[in-house]
């Protein structure tokens, strides 16, 4: 009888065991629908912002890129069906020749740079050379006029007086030379010797020929 009851309470231990066994938490009833939905809910979102194909190609074996400057190709960045990014470097093109071009535009500017300085030497190196001019002239102006007057008076021979004429017209010439001089100088600068550098109008051309081949 005892042993009879004693199988007895084993079995309603192990039908209790069993029943608690079977039963779920209510916060996994609760949380694990939750979780689906966030998880769902994630996906859509993602891809919402997202442009997707699973059959898009280049109808095409070959397609042309074309640079927006013309070179000799000596890098290729990437492999046949490599899949690239805006942005992402496909070739290379050799820039000796830029940088060749580069150098000529700046050794331009550098020219006119050096002619603008020789220009403004020469317009006061003529202004030094009209002021001379200018005081041969007078004093040849005097002496014609002293040969002239003992020329009249028949106290110096005719040659005389024909140097003191010749000596004359030659200061002239020599004020006229430079006055040209400098006036061709002056043109080089814009016809002001003071103009500045940057507004030369060739200066102007050759900066922009440096930026343009930088």
């Amino acid at each position: 009888c005892a042993r009879g009851k004693e199988q007895e309470r084993k079995s309603k231990v192990n039908a209790q065991m069993k029943a608690a066994a079977g039963r779920v938490p209510l916060w996994i009833w609760i949380a694990g629908p939750l979780l689906v939905v966030a998880f769902f809910g994630w996906q859509w979102y993602s891809s919402s912002h997202e442009v997707g194909t699973n059959n898009a190609y280049v109808k095409a074996d070959r397609l042309m890129i074309s640079s927006q400057i013309a070179g000799r190709v000596v890098e290729v960045a990437v492999q046949q069906n490599q899949a690239v990014k805006k942005g992402q470097l496909l070739f290379r093109l050799d820039d000796e020749p830029l940088k060749i071009a580069l150098a000529q535009a700046q050794a331009k500017l550098g020219e006119i740079e050096n002619s603008a300085d020789a220009s403004r030497a020469q317009v006061r190196g003529a202004e030094s050379s009209i002021a001379s001019a200018n005081e041969t002239e007078r004093w040849a102006e005097r002496d014609l006029a002293r040969m002239e007057d003992l020329a009249a008076k028949q106290l110096v021979p005719r040659k005389m007086l024909d140097d003191a004429r010749h000596a004359l017209a030659e200061a002239r010439m020599q004020r006229d030379a430079a006055l040209a001089k400098q006036s061709q100088a002056a043109a080089a600068l814009g016809g002001n010797p003071n103009t500045p550098l940057q507004k030369l109008p060739e200066y102007q051309s050759a900066l922009a020929a440096v930026e343009k081949a930088r």
